[in-house]
């Protein structure tokens, strides 16, 4: 006899097992089933993906999209987020942002933001260094010359960043 959480399955022999002689991923497959089978309507999971195999990642994710309560939970799993997530709070350094929106979303919008922030910064070093390349011309430094290397430098850096 095989008892089931979803695709992923307790045989019964594990099933009648202390539960700490249970694995990680069987304690966490158990403490699931016992709170998605009680009547709470808020549910906060910290890493709930942690220690489960793929078979039940995907359990899991299919029964928190079906989950009629809040969610609020905490991972570093990419594809949880993508799976599941309809808004996010953001910890950015040592303040919490909110976005109304879906991981996807908040990755492009990131991406893109950073994008134009450099295409910015780029266009004011390139103006920059024109000035500089015509003081050089008429008057050259050593001063001029390290603050002409300098831009050249951090030009290079957004560059690398912008493309990567």
């Amino acid at each position: 006899m095989t008892y089931c959480f979803n695709k992923t399955s307790f045989q019964t022999r594990r099933f009648f097992k202390p539960i700490q002689l249970l694995s990680g991923g069987e304690k966490v497959k158990a403490a699931l089933a016992k709170i998605l089978v009680s009547d709470c309507n808020v549910l906060m999971l910290d890493e709930p993906t942690n220690h489960l195999d793929l078979d039940a990642v995907t359990a899991l994710e299919e029964l928190l999209c079906n989950y009629p309560g809040t969610l609020i939970f905490t991972t570093h799993d990419r594809r949880l987020l993508k799976a599941i997530a309809k808004n996010l709070l953001v910890f950015d350094g040592t303040k919490l942002n909110f976005f109304p929106g879906p991981y996807d979303d908040y990755s492009n919008k990131q991406i893109s933001t950073e994008y134009i922030e450099a295409t910015a910064d780029i266009l004011l070093i390139e103006n920059k260094l024109a000035e500089i390349i015509s003081h050089l011309s008429l008057n050259p430094t050593e001063k001029l010359e390290a603050e002409f290397q300098s831009l050249l430098a951090k030009k290079r850096l957004l560059l690398s960043k912008q493309s990567s």
